[in-house]
């Protein structure tokens, strides 16, 4: 587990489920008191990861950054709804199709 967090371009540094609560209340919106606090601890929930577009490296060999990638997409993560959606499209752009085709 240890090693998909060090593979993640952005992650949460508390819990999921804080980062889940602080979300359902509210705190992530910007116009929120506690918006920068929680932003800068839950970047993953917030949805506030910065856009990573694949290099051009990426696009040649297109290849998911991350052995749980089966597991996100049939959880939705590939949506483009999805709060994940930034983040998964840079770790997992071959499960996910977003890779050009060839």
């Amino acid at each position: 587990l240890a090693a998909t967090s060090l593979l993640a371009n952005c992650v949460n540094y508390l819990s999921d489920a804080d980062c889940n609560n602080y979300l359902s209340k509210g705190y992530c919106d910007d116009s929120n008191q506690y918006a920068t606090w929680v932003q800068a601890r839950c970047p993953v929930a917030c949805n506030k990861c910065p856009n990573n577009p694949l290099k051009t490296s990426d696009q040649l060999q297109c290849i998911d950054n991350d052995s749980g990638c089966d597991y996100y997409q049939s959880s939705g993560y590939c949506d483009p709804s999805s709060i994940y959606y930034s983040w998964i499209k840079s770790t997992c752009p071959s499960t996910c199709g977003f890779c050009p085709a060839s």
